[in-house]
Protein backbone atom coordinates (compact mmCIF):
# COMPACT_ATOMS: atom_id res chain seq x y z
CA UNK A 1 0.00 0.00 0.00
CA UNK A 2 1.60 3.47 -0.84
CA UNK A 3 0.81 6.67 0.42
CA UNK A 4 -0.77 9.83 -1.52
CA UNK A 5 1.32 11.56 -3.76
CA UNK A 6 1.99 14.98 -2.79
CA UNK A 7 -0.20 17.84 -4.37
CA UNK A 8 1.60 20.20 -6.67
CA UNK A 9 4.00 22.55 -4.90
CA UNK A 10 4.76 20.48 -2.23
CA UNK A 11 8.51 20.56 -0.75
CA UNK A 12 8.92 17.05 -0.02
CA UNK A 13 9.05 13.77 -2.57
CA UNK A 14 6.79 11.39 -2.64
CA UNK A 15 7.89 8.05 -1.06
CA UNK A 16 5.85 4.80 -0.98
CA UNK A 17 4.98 3.73 2.72
CA UNK A 18 6.48 0.10 2.43
CA UNK A 19 9.10 -0.91 0.10
CA UNK A 20 7.74 -2.05 -3.04
CA UNK A 21 9.63 -3.92 -5.88
CA UNK A 22 7.71 -4.64 -9.04
CA UNK A 23 7.67 -7.24 -11.56
CA UNK A 24 6.35 -5.48 -14.82
CA UNK A 25 4.37 -6.95 -17.50
CA UNK A 26 2.80 -5.46 -20.85
CA UNK A 27 4.31 -2.52 -22.84
CA UNK A 28 2.67 0.21 -20.68
CA UNK A 29 3.76 -1.11 -17.42
CA UNK A 30 7.21 -1.09 -18.75
CA UNK A 31 6.97 2.95 -20.15
CA UNK A 32 5.52 4.01 -17.29
CA UNK A 33 8.05 2.74 -14.86
CA UNK A 34 10.95 3.44 -17.48
CA UNK A 35 9.87 7.70 -16.37
CA UNK A 36 10.04 6.48 -12.56
CA UNK A 37 13.62 5.48 -11.62
CA UNK A 38 13.07 5.90 -8.07
CA UNK A 39 10.49 2.66 -7.81
CA UNK A 40 12.76 -0.38 -7.79
CA UNK A 41 11.77 -2.77 -10.70
CA UNK A 42 12.92 -6.67 -10.55
CA UNK A 43 11.82 -7.79 -13.89
CA UNK A 44 10.38 -6.14 -16.93
CA UNK A 45 8.72 -8.20 -20.02
CA UNK A 46 7.05 -6.66 -22.85
CA UNK A 47 5.61 -8.11 -25.85
CA UNK A 48 4.07 -10.95 -23.57
CA UNK A 49 0.45 -10.77 -24.87
CA UNK A 50 1.27 -12.30 -28.37
CA UNK A 51 2.33 -15.49 -27.11
CA UNK A 52 0.81 -15.87 -23.26
CA UNK A 53 1.98 -19.76 -22.36
CA UNK A 54 1.15 -21.43 -18.96
CA UNK A 55 4.41 -22.70 -18.29
CA UNK A 56 6.17 -19.44 -19.22
CA UNK A 57 3.76 -17.77 -16.51
CA UNK A 58 4.49 -20.78 -14.32
CA UNK A 59 8.04 -19.99 -14.00
CA UNK A 60 7.39 -16.48 -12.77
CA UNK A 61 5.04 -17.99 -10.37
CA UNK A 62 7.61 -20.01 -8.85
CA UNK A 63 10.17 -16.62 -8.52
CA UNK A 64 7.91 -15.17 -6.89
CA UNK A 65 6.86 -17.62 -4.62
CA UNK A 66 10.30 -18.24 -4.04
CA UNK A 67 11.10 -14.11 -3.06
CA UNK A 68 8.03 -14.81 -0.46
CA UNK A 69 8.90 -18.29 1.56
CA UNK A 70 12.41 -17.00 2.00
CA UNK A 71 10.92 -13.96 3.42
CA UNK A 72 12.46 -11.28 1.16
CA UNK A 73 9.27 -10.14 0.14
CA UNK A 74 6.35 -9.84 3.46
CA UNK A 75 3.35 -9.65 0.88
CA UNK A 76 2.60 -10.38 -2.69
CA UNK A 77 -0.03 -8.57 -4.56
CA UNK A 78 -0.89 -8.26 -8.56
CA UNK A 79 -2.99 -5.36 -10.60
CA UNK A 80 -4.03 -5.81 -14.04
CA UNK A 81 -7.02 -5.19 -16.09
CA UNK A 82 -10.19 -6.50 -15.56
CA UNK A 83 -12.05 -6.87 -18.81
CA UNK A 84 -15.76 -5.86 -18.38
CA UNK A 85 -16.90 -4.67 -21.81
CA UNK A 86 -14.85 -2.42 -24.72
CA UNK A 87 -15.49 0.76 -23.11
CA UNK A 88 -15.30 -0.16 -19.40
CA UNK A 89 -12.30 -2.39 -17.43
CA UNK A 90 -11.92 -2.12 -14.14
CA UNK A 91 -8.30 -1.87 -12.67
CA UNK A 92 -8.10 -4.34 -10.28
CA UNK A 93 -5.38 -5.06 -7.13
CA UNK A 94 -5.08 -8.98 -5.80
CA UNK A 95 -3.57 -9.98 -2.49
CA UNK A 96 -1.64 -13.34 -3.36
CA UNK A 97 0.45 -13.96 -0.54
CA UNK A 98 0.16 -14.38 2.14
CA UNK A 99 -3.05 -16.55 1.70
CA UNK A 100 -6.19 -15.43 3.76
CA UNK A 101 -6.50 -17.81 6.50
CA UNK A 102 -8.94 -20.54 6.56
CA UNK A 103 -11.67 -21.19 8.07
CA UNK A 104 -11.91 -24.43 9.35
CA UNK A 105 -16.01 -24.61 9.03
CA UNK A 106 -17.51 -28.12 8.43
CA UNK A 107 -20.20 -28.67 6.26
CA UNK A 108 -23.07 -29.37 8.33
CA UNK A 109 -24.31 -32.50 6.58
CA UNK A 110 -20.91 -34.09 6.53
CA UNK A 111 -21.09 -36.70 10.20
CA UNK A 112 -16.83 -36.93 11.21
CA UNK A 113 -17.35 -39.73 14.06
CA UNK A 114 -14.36 -41.78 14.31
CA UNK A 115 -13.00 -41.00 10.43
CA UNK A 116 -9.52 -40.21 10.19
CA UNK A 117 -8.13 -39.13 6.64
CA UNK A 118 -4.43 -39.99 5.87
CA UNK A 119 -3.31 -37.71 3.14
CA UNK A 120 -1.01 -38.60 0.16
CA UNK A 121 1.51 -37.16 -0.23
CA UNK A 122 1.94 -35.14 3.24
CA UNK A 123 0.09 -32.25 4.12
CA UNK A 124 3.18 -30.33 3.56
CA UNK A 125 3.57 -31.54 0.35
CA UNK A 126 0.00 -31.16 -0.60
CA UNK A 127 0.03 -27.18 0.52
CA UNK A 128 3.58 -26.67 -1.70
CA UNK A 129 1.76 -28.20 -4.88
CA UNK A 130 -1.49 -26.21 -4.54
CA UNK A 131 0.45 -23.35 -3.31
CA UNK A 132 2.87 -23.75 -6.72
CA UNK A 133 -0.75 -23.99 -8.80
CA UNK A 134 -2.80 -21.27 -7.60
CA UNK A 135 -0.16 -18.68 -8.19
CA UNK A 136 0.88 -19.88 -11.58
CA UNK A 137 -3.89 -19.93 -12.51
CA UNK A 138 -3.76 -16.87 -10.54
CA UNK A 139 -0.95 -15.26 -12.38
CA UNK A 140 -2.19 -16.51 -15.62
CA UNK A 141 -5.74 -15.53 -15.06
CA UNK A 142 -4.60 -11.78 -14.50
CA UNK A 143 -2.31 -12.21 -17.76
CA UNK A 144 -5.55 -13.14 -19.86
CA UNK A 145 -7.70 -10.80 -18.57
CA UNK A 146 -4.94 -8.05 -19.85
CA UNK A 147 -4.95 -10.26 -23.34
CA UNK A 148 -8.33 -9.84 -23.62
CA UNK A 149 -8.31 -5.78 -23.45
CA UNK A 150 -5.42 -5.32 -25.44
CA UNK A 151 -6.93 -7.75 -28.30
CA UNK A 152 -9.41 -5.15 -28.41
CA UNK A 153 -7.49 -2.12 -29.39
CA UNK A 154 -5.84 -3.87 -31.83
Amino acid sequence: MCSRPPKPGAQHAWRPAAEVRLHLVGRKAVEYYRRRPQIPVLSRVQDVFKGITFPAVQKKAQEVEERFVTGEADAVFIAYNQFRSAIAQNIVVEPLLPLAELTGEAVDDFRQDGVEYIYEPEPERLLEELLDRYLAFAMYHAMLESRRRSTLRG
